[in-house]
């Protein structure tokens, strides 16, 4: 008797003590996690400053043709600048994602990083001397670095929330669709503080002229250079990746049950993200479905579903995979048929985007005189950038990949259609318009990220989404040269008309996704 009261006090005893200690774990993992996201979304605010070109263009323009004498030059030559930015994304995916595979994410945020504030501060030097060599530094190393950085760090953050990717990608990227609220007010208030208007009459297009504003511009790229540089090695220090024992730990909340005992039965034997678990699993005496591994050695057991997916999250997250070559995850991606349909969603959302993120204040200007407004409209799109990213993230993780992309591809296309009519609504519904269209498609780039994660492996998702960005370098090519060359043919009602209707072919290439493929 006294033995048994012994032994059950022990057996309490001891079980108390592994409850504490996975309670601190669980603590600590959080309080880590926190910081990392901070990290990121510090980091991500300098990087969404992608989104003030299209504020920031017309002062670009008018500069280099009134300071280096490129006359020839229109607002819709703001297209080169982003588009060019697009072709370099794809590869800086590519190389954010093998350097954060084999360096981590510090050094390959860091690179990332160094490209993206290094061609800022050219840029004073380039927007000085001619528009392709501009385009150089603040297209093609601009969008370099941005995206080497940007995959790292949705990588990172992913790996830290494997249970909610979608959201926690939406979190830490809403940062990036934020940076433009900051830094379009900040660009237009030091460049044009008085509120000038483009008093430069040519066709449909307006330009500045006045000396003052025309002799911030160059300086305007050496302040910016300076505070994303200081920004983001503060985001830097505190961004790590979680260990696997981390990770581990962490996951045990999801596998002991409600008196505390551990449920072993948490592991499948299916074939994950392109690899089979058992190797994973033979160092690890746990059961799987239908199997448990003891050294090797299998027999017949048990499981819930519940179970399956938690064990699928956490082996997608430790790296089951981890020993793939990055051309065995080329094969794999390239043997899925998602991949395709991504890529042609990707394509038509690209284009869309470029048309309407470069060009909506110089078709702003043409029936808007109030160029603060415009900065305004500039700003507040990005608000609603900022938080329908967290909101689409948060559908996925609820429903499906499918549901989410039609619902993004759907919104965006007819919004585009329709921003013509603020011509005749006035500037209300211009601005109302300009936010619509900037919070239906940022779903794009967290859908696409989170989706990849879940299928491929979140240790993989960098390397698969530089695969699947490379279709952008032919969205940029084609929509500089359909802008430019059809700019003065259809007008700008023609544009936004065009661009609705691609985005609506990657409304219907949504309906073909696999949602079985995805593993939530």
């Amino acid at each position: 008797m006294i033995n048994g009261n012994l032994n059950h006090i022990v057996s309490y005893t001891t079980m108390t003590n592994i409850h504490h200690n996975s309670e601190v774990t669980r603590r600590k993992f959080r309080w880590r996690a926190v910081v990392v996201i901070l990290g990121g979304i510090l980091i991500n605010l300098t990087l969404g400053t992608y989104y003030t070109f299209g504020n920031f263009s017309p002062y670009i323009i008018s500069y280099m043709r009134a300071r280096i004498g490129e006359k020839d030059l229109s607002n819709v030559d703001g297209l080169w600048v982003t588009n060019i930015a697009k072709v370099s994304q794809s590869i800086g995916n590519v190389i954010g994602g093998l350097l954060f595979k084999r360096f981590g994410t510090r050094i390959s945020t860091s690179v990332g990083c160094a490209f993206f504030s290094g061609s800022v501060l050219l840029s004073y030097f380039t927007v000085q001397k001619s528009f392709i060599a501009f385009a150089a530094t603040y297209g093609f190393v601009f969008g370099f670095g941005m995206f080497a950085a940007y995959t790292s760090m949705l990588t990172t953050v992913i790996k830290w929330m494997p249970n909610n990717p979608g959201l926690a990608g939406g979190i830490v990227v809403a940062g990036f669709g934020g940076g433009a609220l900051v830094f379009n007010q900040a660009i237009t208030r030091y460049i044009n503080p008085h509120n000038k208007v483009p008093d430069v009459i040519e066709g449909s297009d307006r330009y500045f002229s006045d000396e003052d504003l025309l002799d911030r511009v160059p300086k305007s790229f050496l302040i910016l250079g300076a505070t994303y540089t200081v920004m983001q090695i503060i985001g830097i220090i505190m961004i790590t990746s979680p260990s696997d024992q981390v990770v581990n730990d962490a996951s045990q909340q999801n596998i002991e049950d409600p008196n505390g005992s551990i449920n072993k039965n948490h592991v499948d034997t299916s074939v994950i993200n392109g690899s089979v678990v058992g190797d994973y699993l033979k160092s690890h005496d746990v059961e799987k479905g239908g199997t448990v591994v003891s050294n090797g050695n299998l027999k017949e057991c048990t499981m819930s579903d519940e179970n399956k997916e938690q064990t699928k999250r956490e082996l997608i997250t430790t790296g089951a995979n981890s020993k793939q070559t990055v051309l065995q995850i080329i094969m794999i991606t390239l043997k899925s048929r998602n991949f395709y349909i991504w890529l042609v969603v990707l394509f038509c959302m690209d284009c869309g985007m470029g048309f309407v993120t470069t060009l909506y204040k110089s078709y702003g200007q043409t029936f808007i005189q109030d160029d603060h407004f415009l900065a305004l409209v500039g700003s507040c799109s990005s608000i609603f950038n900022c938080i329908g990213r967290p909101c689409w993230g948060a559908l996925m993780d609820r429903f499906t990949f499918k549901v989410a992309m039609l619902c993004v591809t759907g919104l965006f296309a007819s919004f585009t259609a329709t921003l013509i009519a603020s011509e005749f609504c006035g500037k209300a519904f211009f601005f109302v318009w300009v936010c619509a269209v900037y919070f239906s498609f940022c779903g794009l780039r967290i859908v696409l990220p989170a989706s990849l994660s879940n299928i491929y492996g979140a240790d993989n998702m960098g390397i698969n989404f530089g695969l699947v960005s490379i279709i952008m370098i032919f969205s940029g090519v084609g929509t500089a040269l359909l802008g430019t060359t059809l700019k003065d043919l259809i007008g700008w009602q023609g544009i936004f008309l065009l661009s609705a209707g691609i985005i609506s072919v990657g409304f219907v290439a949504s309906f073909f996704f696999n949602d079985r493929e995805v593993k939530r």
